[in-house]
């Protein structure tokens, strides 16, 4: 569930863009000092992130869809400071190329859904629950714990964002308690996601989990790297089937009453049109090729524009890390 710009002031905004580069900052630096995963596999997490983001899940008994961001599946698979920093290339594709929540509110989406499952959740709740030598049942519980308590943290989170930025035209106790539910029905969903690849990295390749290697061949990177590329795409899929409902923070602000139109002010105005400018990428390619759906369009290029952008990335990365080692 991602914030429109409307939805932030402009100082919470700036101030949430500020703290999640220097969250972004420190990530690199760590990895640069110890251990970075490959390139594929880097590239494979930021397209499930891409993915789930860009799936809309039906909200139980509500008009409305939610989206999930995957942060404690890719924290599993690339550890923590890896998967913060997927999961902001995955934001930043969503929304420089889709105009999917706005460009001014990549800062607050970075902490809400990339904050709490890799800092927070990850290392103090679901390494303790799993355990030392986890086995499926404590990876299937701490994964669904894990879940839950990341989207619950971000369901709490941002009605502070809107509250401190001044710009909600609703009530706040109404529209959290709207929240709650329809973050604990994707909090469910990303569980069940991040026990499912516990289980799968765990069987396949369980040096990502820090496991000792089982007799049998285990899986490569390259070879998991490629699966998890294929149920990405198998993901995206859904875009073609989004369903005529409104999102799920759309929906919970207007039923707890409404959010009022704000006048175009800056940082918002110089945001809107550098959003406007990168998000008409996927329009000439529609013009091109007229066949094509232009939701689906959209999606499969922004898609394959980050994972450009994260491949790229993942190999300076690696390159400086190597060189780091080296001297």
């Amino acid at each position: 569930m991602l914030l429109s710009d409307a939805f932030l002031g402009g100082f919470t905004a700036c101030l949430c863009w500020a703290v999640a580069l220097a969250l972004l900052t420190v990530s690199v630096q760590r990895l640069r000092a110890t251990h970075c995963p490959s390139p594929a596999l880097f590239t494979a997490g930021a397209a499930l992130s891409f993915a789930l983001l860009a799936l809309p899940v039906p909200a139980v008994g509500v008009p409305a869809f939610v989206h999930g961001s995957g942060g404690l599946l890719l924290a599993l698979m690339l550890g923590p400071y890896a998967a913060f920093c997927a999961l902001c290339l995955a934001l930043a594709g969503h929304s420089l190329l889709l105009g999917h929540g706005g460009l001014l509110a990549w800062g607050a989406h970075a902490l809400c859904f990339g904050f709490f499952p890799c800092f927070l959740v990850y290392p103090f709740l679901y390494k303790p629950l799993a355990g030392i030598q986890p086995t499926a049942r404590s990876l299937v519980l701490a994964g669904m714990a894990g879940g839950i308590a990341s989207t619950q943290c971000a369901a709490l989170t941002l009605p502070l964002l809107l509250w401190a930025s001044g710009t909600a035209g609703f009530a706040l106790a109404p529209f959290s308690l709207l929240l709650q539910p329809l973050f604990l029905n994707i909090g469910m969903l990303e569980g069940l996601f991040a026990a499912c690849a516990a289980l799968l990295f765990a069987a396949c390749c369980p040096a990502l989990l820090h496991l000792p290697e089982a007799k049998k061949p285990c899986w490569s990177e390259q070879k998991l790297a490629c699966l998890l590329l294929g149920i990405a795409c198998v993901l995206s899929l859904g875009v073609a089937f989004a369903p005529q409902q409104k999102p799920a923070l759309l929906w919970a602000s207007l039923h707890s009453g409404g959010l009022p139109a704000q006048p175009m002010r800056e940082p918002h105005s110089s945001m809107a049109w550098l959003q406007s400018m990168s998000s008409s990428l996927p329009q000439h390619v529609h013009t091109l090729f007229p066949a094509v759906p232009l939701p689906l369009a959209d999606h499969a290029v922004a898609l394959c524009a980050t994972l450009a952008c994260a491949w790229l990335c993942a190999l300076l990365l690696r390159r400086r890390t190597k060189a780091q080692q080296s001297i």
